[in-house]
């Protein structure tokens, strides 16, 4: 390994002594549009992004390029307009040259709604979403457009339901078992990118205590409600994002120009992201007024864009505004979503060589349940969350090789976020300890008729800094693009906290303890920084091309340090086949949520006397308080080798990638064994008075249980799989193009966290005379296998403007199975102490009785091959006038298997929808 570093640290640096110093060569050249006139603001990107600027006000552009480069290819991208590739030669580069683009339009000869896979800078597998794609999805949030992803179901929007992405190495459960444990951070170690920004989620603390409740129950959940359109009564679920990844729903897709998303080895360039990244790009230039207007079932959706072109002097001003409206269920009205996304961008170029671009958004989501009138426990909940964010990028060009491009970003984001739920209880008078602090005092009753809430106020703050810059040289016959840079984020939560009122408590005594309040605002802040640097190589073996990205990144996380090789490579054989072939290592940092959980309480009952009335009861309670140190939290780490081949024919082009990823030190909660010593208390109580006296009786007796929760990094996954991509040229007879996707993964987990089971009635007695109380099994393992493939036919007849899209979800395959050891490994007597079964305290008969009788668990398994059929069409009038629809399901494919589990229930498991349409216009002005 120390080898392996070495050589790739000098790979990066050896040019850095062997410089080439030829002529730089100078490639310029103008961006208009369909009128000719000049488009100013214009990104253009140079291979890949090894180089990015932008035109000036008039339009045009400058790139400075080695001698040692025998072509380019330039990617142009503006808002409004279809993104044009132009590669040029070596021969050509000091002829200027005018781009045209055109208008995006159903009119243009190609016309393309699916993603691609795409070898770039950042990824060698990146699969790409331009705006054509994301407009054809009719989405009302980018989970919509993210359907389309390998192993994902296109399924009908459901506003109503928290939407969090998986990638390689996870799949669509977020329950509490232990599939819940690996999504959550599977989730968590996904990048969401905005324009260079990362979406910071590290400062999201809106759950109940994880001490008390672990990590995948602590999430505060919503009320269920009944939905019209998706049928019957759905589970609500969460709404709150602590120990995961960004809730897609509040990212609107209106204004997206393209999304990248990196599955696979990612740039040294990207930190934070162990599972994989989103990459999207907003334009600010000159683009018509747009209005687009969606409506699906009780949803609907409607979004406002411009963009102005202001003096030269002033630059461009892009402004959107989104507003998005739900109701579950139009007979009641009682589960509703609300959001609205605002956001200014602001680009200007000062003496053609500094670019900056500030933004400014706004957004606000509203997830509320209503309490229904026939329901007797009036249970209601309302998760709220809105804020803005600030940012600021700026890049400037030097005419110095070794420093050619400099870039800093800077970015500030605040937000108010709020949960809440209520529900009536009717439970008699309970006992309620509520002191802070350790020690044995009288505690009090309370009559347990009320309203109990639960409230969760967060203020979420997050700061973060980046600079990076870009040089370029020749070494021999090869050409080299270092890039290196730092970054640093701040996150910190100034909120309220949980919020418990004494006399209302929602849980008493759950966990061994009761809920205390926790103040948010006390919080320190959590600080990371990051540092990386790469060389990206292009050269000539034996006349076939090869490309390597070679970097190294450096974190310092939570006070650990981690480094970070990757490498990207490909070679190109000819002219349709190329081959590639990466690995690298990523980490994440634990968020807020993770470090700072609330202290656990544990309250222990002395006394409880109740004797008829309140004047005549005694409650005496021993406390103690833990306050969980977080420290020892390291990152959780990744690491994946992928190899892929590319092949371009005349007839179809086709992608195929496999993939092997380990991920380790993953985030998880256990509970710990805590054994009290108290004195034992007797008690009289004065028949006239009504006064109860109490003293120690001189015993003491022994508390033994599992209290509250540890964070530890101990969750571990692995995942292999294939990815392979057709894309067939379009058939001119019948002007209709196909292509397929097929995915499958395996899945493997393993928690640390060990199984124990609760022997009652002192069945096992030990040659000491105590007796077993728990045993312990090994942790559960899990696996998940999907076999899917994604089949997609697109007509386009350009003369009328219109294209009608089919394409299916097939499921040829899917599998979540947990396995459990049936043998103990190690028990806990009656005196808390704890045994291995290899001390032989135990006989073998008593031994054989410990054994479970399943030994696989099946939580479920696809007992069938089906499709679901989907159909998207769109008409366009005079270039300005759109109308679209999405039919779901449209043949309404609905199949149900019916089954008796384990412990006898019976099942009926559903496995799709009832159909759903999408029907939305599209208008420029």
């Amino acid at each position: 390994m120390k080898n392996s570093i070495c050589l790739w640290l000098t790979l990066i640096l050896v040019g850095v002594f062997n410089i080439s110093f030829a002529q730089i060569v100078t490639l310029k050249g103008k961006i208009i549009g369909t009128n000719n006139k000049p488009l100013g603001y214009t990104t253009i990107r140079l291979n890949d992004g090894q180089q990015v600027t932008s035109s000036n006000g008039d339009g045009e552009f400058l790139f400075r390029l080695s001698p040692n480069l025998q072509e380019v290819t330039l990617t142009v991208l503006h808002v409004g307009k279809k993104t044009q590739k132009v590669r040029i030669e070596k021969r050509d580069f000091s002829i200027y040259r005018e781009i045209k683009l055109e208008d995006l339009s159903l009119t243009l000869d190609e016309v393309s709604i699916t993603p691609s896979y795409q070898n770039t800078k950042n990824s060698n597998s990146s699969i790409f979403f331009d705006k054509e794609t994301i407009e054809a999805t009719q989405a009302f949030s980018i989970q919509d457009v993210l359907m389309n992803l390998p192993g994902k179901s296109t399924i009908a929007p459901d506003l109503n339901k928290l939407s969090t992405l998986t990638l390689r190495g996870g799949n669509s459960s977020f329950g509490s078992g232990a599939d819940g444990i690996f999504n959550l951070n599977n989730s968590l170690g996904i990048a969401i990118i905005m324009d260079d920004i990362t979406i910071n989620n590290d400062a999201n603390m809106q759950s109940r205590s994880a001490s008390r409740w672990g990590l995948t129950s602590a999430t505060l959940s919503g009320v269920n409600y009944t939905d019209s359109y998706l049928g019957g009564t759905q589970s609500a679920g969460n709404y709150d994002v602590a120990y995961q990844g960004i809730d897609l729903r509040e990212i609107p897709a209106n204004n997206i120009e393209s999304i990248e998303v990196i599955q696979g080895v990612a740039s040294a360039k990207y930190g934070e992201i162990t599972d994989g990244a989103i990459i999207i790009n907003r334009q600010a230039g000159e683009s018509p007024w747009a209005l687009n207007l969606q409506l699906n079932g009780g949803s609907v959706s409607s979004s406002l864009n411009k963009g102005f072109l202001l003096t030269k002097k002033l630059g461009a001003l892009n402004i959107s505004t989104n507003y998005t409206y739900s109701n579950a269920d139009p007979r009641d009205k009682i589960k509703s979503f609300n959001r609205i996304n605002q956001s200014i961008i602001w680009t200007n170029r000062y003496f053609n060589i500094l670019k900056n671009t500030f933004s400014a958004d706004y957004n606000y989501r509203n997830d509320h349940r209503r309490f229904d009138p026939d329901d007797d426990a009036q249970q209601m909940s309302k998760f709220y969350n809105k804020g803005i964010s600030l940012s600021n990028r700026s890049s400037l060009q030097t005419q110095n090789r070794f420093l050619n491009t400099i870039n800093l970003n800077l970015n500030y984001s605040t937000s108010e976020q709020y949960s809440y739920k209520q529900y009536i209880l009717n439970r008699g008078f309970q006992t309620i300890a509520i002191k802070d602090t350790i020690g044995i005092y009288e505690g009090f009753f309370i009559n347990g008729n009320y309203i109990a809430e639960e409230v969760i106020v967060g203020k979420p703050i997050s700061f973060s800094a980046k600079a990076d810059a870009y040089a370029q040289f020749n070494l021999g016959n090869t050409y080299h693009h270092i890039s290196y840079g730092l970054n640093y984020n701040l996150s910190n939560n100034g909120g309220k906290g949980i919020i418990s009122d004494p006399d209302r408590p929602r849980w008493i005594m759950n966990g061994g303890g009761n809920e205390r309040a926790y103040d948010f605002e006390q919080l320190p802040n959590a600080q990371n920084w990051g540092a990386y640097i790469e060389n990206s190589i292009t050269g000539k073996i034996s006349e076939k091309s090869y490309m390597a990205n070679i970097g190294f990144r450096g974190d310092l996380q939570n006070g650990y340090f981690t480094l970070q090789p990757r490498i990207n490579t490909s070679l190109r054989w000819n002219q349709k086949w190329t081959s590639s072939a990466s690995f690298g290592i990523s980490s994440k940092a634990p968020t807020l949520a993770h470090m700072y959980p609330a202290p656990v309480f544990i309250d222990i009952e002395l006394l409880n006397i109740y004797a008829g009335d309140l004047s005549k009861a005694l409650y005496l309670v021993y406390t103690d308080k833990k306050t969980l140190d977080n420290d020892h939290l390291k990152p959780s780490m990744s690491s994946q080798a992928e190899i892929g081949v590319q092949y371009h024919g005349k007839i179809l082009r086709s992608s195929f990638y496999t993939y092997y990823k380990n991920n380790w030190n993953g985030f998880e909660t256990v509970n710990q064994p805590h054994k009290y010593t108290l004195p034992d208390y007797t008690s009289t109580v004065d028949q006239t008075t009504g006064i109860i006296t109490y003293e120690e009786s001189g015993k003491m007796n022994n508390y033994f249980n599992f209290y509250g929760y540890e964070m530890t990094n101990g969750a571990k996954s692995t995942s292999i799989g294939a990815e392979w991509m057709f894309n067939f040229n379009a058939i001119k007879a019948i002007k209709t193009n196909f292509s397929l996707i097929n995915n499958i993964q395996y899945n493997t987990n393993q928690r640390s966290q060990p199984t124990r089971i609760l022997l009652e009635n002192n069945r096992i007695i030990l040659p000491d005379k105590t007796s077993v109380t728990y045993v312990e099994y090994s942790p559960d393992h899990g696996s998940y296998l999907q076999v899917m493939s994604k089949i997609n036919s697109s007509t386009h007849i350009p003369k009328i403007g219109f294209i009608v899209n089919f394409s299916a979800d097939v499921f040829w395959k899917e599998r979540n199975k947990s396995t459990n050891s049936i043998y103990p490994y190690a028990y806990y007597n009656s005196e808390s102490r704890y045994f291995t079964v290899n001390e032989n305290l135990l006989t073998n008969e008593q031994f054989l009785s410990l054994k479970r009788t399943s030994t696989d668990l099946l939580d479920e398994e696809l007992p069938f091959v089906y499709a679901i059929i989907n159909m998207s069409l769109a008409k366009e009038i005079n270039k300005k006038f759109r109308i679209n629809l999405n039919a779901y399901n449209l043949f309404n494919i609905r199949p149900e298997h019916f089954r008796i589990s384990n412990s006898g229930t019976e099942i009926i498991k559903k496995y799709n929808r009832r159909p759903s349409f999408t029907i939305g216009t599209n208008i420029k002005f």
